[in-house]
């Protein structure tokens, strides 16, 4: 199991079960994704699971306004006063 240097990223090779395993290659923008990628074939091997837990989720763009739309409508109108709570 290595990590090595590119140019511009970094590259893992490894096996997951020693020699007559499978040999994965990848490139990766940071060195924390390589381990995390590693980390995460490893487990995948042994519990068989289909998640990507070493890419990092995107950061949630909306705005405010929307925010307060989104939970007016899924719990703002449970209440006595919901309607006239948020209103801008």
């Amino acid at each position: 199991m290595s990590t090595q240097t590119t140019l511009t990223d970094y590259e893992v090779r490894f096996r997951v079960a020693g020699r007559g395993s499978r040999c994965y290659h990848k490139t990766f923008p940071t060195k924390g994704e390589c381990e995390r990628f590693m980390r995460y074939t490893i487990a995948q091997h042994e519990t068989q699971s289909n998640e990507k837990p070493w890419l990092e989720k995107q950061k949630d763009n909306c705005k405010l306004s929307e925010l307060v739309e989104t939970w007016n409508k899924s719990y703002g109108h449970f209440l006595k006063d919901g309607k006239h709570c948020w209103q801008w």
